[in-house]
């Protein structure tokens, strides 16, 4: 499952954070050190950031982790709740943005584990946004920033909701639904989208499941993962 060696069960490796942190896909592999979950059925290559591990449940430190892979294969109807309580745009990266994605990663990830990427350089944000099958969406009010979601497209006909989330001080204002209905619907509107996924965990935001079901996805998977937080 690597370049290089078969990796066992009982090795650390870096994981990421439940469906957030997923890295890349099998074709993103720069060489810089892109790491890929093992449940996600993809070998990692490159050296490990190992920051966040998988561990055996009896090793120290350990913690259960219930991971959800999330799917859906048909377009869903538009959202009720489309518009956002708040006032509030979107605003597509036409241009490569790594400084953009490493501050969304950041600011919206601190509170629920995001940690790989966090000894990134800045070839390796770039090389994460500077290819056709990136999308980087960021939710801005106000004048500040609110929330992102980035998208990438995989082969044959799947798309990936890799990040989404808010930032912390716009929890709770109707923001998430909406976001992830364009989230959602910037998916299927890509060529050939025959398949949106995605994954999640028990370290996300108490209303991530019911955000998704509410959307149309429904569990594909589900497993425990012991983890060094």
């Amino acid at each position: 499952m690597t370049s290089s060696e078969e990796l066992l069960v009982s090795e650390e490796r870096d994981v990421g954070s439940c469906m957030t942190d997923a890295q890349g896909t099998a074709r993103f592999n720069p060489g810089l050190g892109d790491r890929r979950p093992l449940w996600c059925g993809i070998w990692p290559t490159g050296p490990i950031l190992s920051l966040m591990t998988l561990l055996n449940e009896w090793e120290p430190g350990a913690t259960a982790v219930t991971v959800w892979d999330l799917e859906m294969t048909q377009r869903p109807p538009a959202a009720d709740d489309h518009r956002p309580r708040l006032d509030a745009q979107l605003m597509i990266a036409a241009r490569s943005a790594p400084e953009l994605s490493q501050f969304f990663y950041r600011i919206v990830g601190a509170r629920w584990y995001w940690t790989d990427r966090l000894s990134w350089t800045d070839e390796q944000w770039m090389a994460w946004v500077d290819r056709p099958e990136h999308h980087l969406v960021s939710a801005w009010s106000e004048g500040a920033p609110a929330g992102y979601f980035e998208l990438e497209v995989q082969a044959p006909s799947s798309v990936e909701l890799v990040y989404f989330g808010l930032v912390p001080e716009f929890i709770g204002h109707g923001l998430g639904g909406w976001l992830l209905s364009e989230a959602i619907e910037m998916a299927w509107g890509l060529v050939g989208t025959e398949r949106v996924w995605l994954h999640t965990c028990s370290l996300d935001g108490p209303r991530a499941m019911a955000n998704y079901k509410a959307r149309g996805f429904t569990v594909a998977g589900e497993r425990i993962e012991w983890r060094r937080l």
